[in-house]
């Protein structure tokens, strides 16, 4: 399978899996579905994906900016790296699920920090962890 049609695909399955994460966030089925098949699913292509490109890697190149845009010239490096993005963004994404269930916060309440953390990991991450502190009053870990 080429890169583009890869790409295509793991996209749908990120899409998918976010939206049953959106519906389902407090069910135990759900979460186990998409950590167990999606999240270790995009855990062994990366892993492939990086090995089999490992002779377009270069070490080096993550020690400047320039350096590093260098290595994302090549498209089978950038599919690699997006699939890591999407695998760690669905990881913060059960957190939120996960720790939100734990605490109690209301599912409606969590479905901005799961769409902000769909389209922008880290950041909706920052919401929920502020929205912990205000709604717990707490911010243990």
């Amino acid at each position: 399978m080429d890169a583009s049609s890869l790409y295509t695909l793991v996209n749908s399955i990120a899409f998918f899996a976010w939206i049953f994460l959106l519906i389902g966030t407090y069910k135990k089925n759900i979460q186990q579905w998409v950590f167990r098949i999606v999240i270790s699913g995009f855990a062994v292509l990366y892993t492939l994906l990086l090995f089999s490109g490992i002779s377009n890697f270069d070490i080096d190149g993550f020690q400047t900016l320039e350096g590093l845009t260098g290595m994302f010239a090549d498209q089978n490096l950038v599919l690699t790296g997006w699939i890591h993005y999407l695998c760690f963004d669905l990881i913060a994404g059960m957190y939120i699920a996960r720790d939100g269930e734990k605490n109690e916060i209301p599912h409606l309440f969590l479905i901005p920090c799961l769409l902000f953390c769909f389209f922008s990991g880290p950041f909706g991450l920052l919401i929920y962890l502020i929205l912990r502190l205000l709604y717990r009053k707490s911010f243990t870990f």
